[in-house]
């Protein structure tokens, strides 16, 4: 363990959640959620109702980073008839013989589309994820898991790739033009909610007062807290934090909880995948938000939260209470 590192990533945490927090009232475990994302470089998804802040925090979270602007962030508009092509770029040639006086001459037009993410994107945000084009999004498969972008010139690279947001509103709103697939939801590891769920009305008129008098700004006004490098160099003290074999079998037996879960929502249990993400965050957590840097019980719940909501947000329509019942189910034992 690097104890420095650690010390570090401890700072970035209070630092970012503060930052967070000129923007948006509440929803701490979103904030959470998508700085252990910039850390991990993991992909983060925010769902919730309209108008409670999802976007405003996903723009915010990117100003963070140092090095992110205009230049290097892709955002994917919410287009149902994107083309993949218009998103990970490409071209296609045309040929054609032409033949005269026994002449034959070959005629080649070249046509090329400027992708919107780059090799250079080092944010990646795909505000209302359903309604975007799913040839589009599946395009961006392979960039969700790999930090490579397939085109039909090729495969390129995104090596300063380390932000990948999108957020949702529920379905029943009637916003989606097409349905998630299990391979875009089990991709994004972290889910949260947004919107201040489970207030008392006391909690609820706290909030307002926040949103409509108080002192929140626009995510323009987040002041960056974090170099690139330095995010590279947490990711790498967490990967190699060691787990003890206690909380070994926790995480184990989190795994399976949370395939459980999904599983009796009919959603594909990929315990393995499910396993490696909750097991990641957790170290994140650990690194941020525990003094010691050692994953205990409550960094191993909250990653398997964080990641059976990123499933069941993204593919369930769940009402909260049947969300809550569900998160229960994903800590107990």
């Amino acid at each position: 363990m690097n104890a420095a590192t650690a010390v570090e990533a401890q700072s970035f945490y209070n630092n970012g959640i503060e930052q967070l927090s000129k923007v948006h009232h509440g929803d701490e475990a979103a904030m959470t959620a998508l700085l252990v994302g910039l850390v991990m470089e993991q992909n983060v998804v925010l769902f919730g109702e309209s108008a409670g802040g999802k976007t405003t925090l996903a723009a915010a979270s990117a100003r963070l980073v140092h090095e992110i602007g205009p230049e290097n962030t892709a955002s994917i508009p919410a287009q149902h008839d994107l083309p993949a092509i218009q998103l990970v770029g490409g071209g296609t040639t045309l040929e054609r013989t032409i033949v005269k006086d026994g002449n034959a001459t070959t005629e080649r037009v070249t046509t090329a589309v400027d992708p919107i993410i780059k090799p250079e994107t080092m944010h990646i945000f795909a505000d209302e994820l359903p309604r975007i084009s799913p040839l589009a999004m599946q395009g961006l498969l392979p960039t969700l898991e790999t930090k490579v972008l397939n085109t039909s010139a090729g495969a390129v690279e995104l090596p300063d790739l380390c932000s990948v947001v999108a957020t949702m509103n529920p379905v029943r709103r009637g916003q989606h033009n097409s349905p998630i697939s299990f391979a875009m939801a089990s991709r994004f590891e972290i889910g949260a909610r947004v919107g201040g769920y489970n207030l008392s009305r006391e909690e609820r008129a706290v909030r307002l007062n926040a949103i409509m008098f108080g002192t929140l700004v626009k995510a323009d006004q987040v002041t960056p807290v974090v170099n690139a490098d330095r995010l590279r160099a947490m990711k790498q003290t967490a990967t190699s934090t060691p787990v003890v074999k206690e909380m070994q079998s926790r995480l184990i037996s989190l795994a399976l909880n949370v395939g459980d879960v999904i599983h009796d929502q009919q959603i594909m249990e990929d315990e393995p995948r499910i396993g490696l993400q909750i097991t990641s965050i957790a170290k994140a957590l650990a690194l941020m938000t525990n003094k010691k840097s050692v994953v205990g019980d409550e960094e191993a719940n909250k990653a398997a939260m964080y990641v059976a909501s990123a499933r069941l947000g993204m593919l369930r329509d769940l009402k909260p209470g049947q969300y809550d019942e569900a998160m229960a189910h994903v800590i107990a034992g």
